[in-house]
């Protein structure tokens, strides 16, 4: 998305913003590899703005231990890791 829109614009603005769909290493990584400055917002704070996070389930619900590898339900269930997602790039 970056690399075709500074193509299309013929310039490097001075920052992006863009939605948090684009919020993935590859992006983040692309944008410091070349200096990018961007701003988007984190999956977590949208959800938990959102509508859905009157759901028991929301994603924004759920505990991360990242040392570990798993997460923790609201009813206080042990999930561990299983796979990985990939998400726009």
């Amino acid at each position: 998305m970056i690399e075709s829109s500074i193509m299309s614009l013929e310039t490097k603005p001075e920052f992006f913003i863009a939605d948090n769909g684009y919020y993935t290493d590859k992006t983040l990584k692309y944008c410091f590899k070349h200096n990018i400055k961007i701003i988007i917002s984190d999956r977590t704070e949208a959800e938990r703005k959102s509508d859905r996070s009157n759901n028991k389930y929301a994603k924004c619900k759920f505990t991360e231990n990242r040392v570990e590898n798993y997460f923790i339900c609201p009813e206080g269930v042990k999930l561990p890791f299983k796979n990985y997602r990939k998400i726009n790039g």
